[in-house]
C-alpha cells in the first residue's frame, strides 16, 4: 500500500470515528459541534505554529548553506592563490636550474 492511501485511508478512519463518537455521545449536538470546531481551530493554530518553526528553521539552513558557500569560496580562491605562487616558484627554481 502506498504512503498517499495509508493517509488517506488513516484519515477517513478518522472522520468516520469521530462522527460515531459525535453521534452517540451523550452530550447535546450543540455541544458537540462547538467542541468539534474548538479542537479544529485549535489544530489549525497548531499547524500555523508548526509551519512558522519549519520556516524559521528553512531560513537558518539557508543562511548557514550561503554562509558555508562563501567560506567555501574564499578557500577556493587562497587554493587558486598558493597553487599560482606553487608554479611560479616552480618556474623560477627551474629557470635557475638551468
Amino acid at each position: 500500500m502506498t504512503p498517499s492511501k495509508t493517509m488517506t485511508h488513516m484519515l477517513v478512519a478518522g472522520a468516520v470515528g469521530a462522527a460515531i463518537g459525535m453521534l452517540i455521545a451523550p452530550q447535546k449536538g450543540s455541544d458537540n459541534r462547538k467542541a468539534f470546531f474548538d479542537s479544529v481551530d485549535g489544530l489549525f493554530d497548531d499547524l500555523l505554529e508548526v509551519k512558522d518553526k519549519v520556516t524559521g528553521l528553512v531560513e537558518q539552513v539557508k543562511t548557514a548553506v550561503s554562509d558555508i558557500q562563501g567560506t567555501m569560496q574564499s578557500k577556493i580562491e587562497q587554493v587558486k592563490e598558493g597553487v599560482a605562487d606553487f608554479n611560479t616558484l616552480k618556474e623560477h627554481a627551474g629557470q635557475a636550474l638551468s
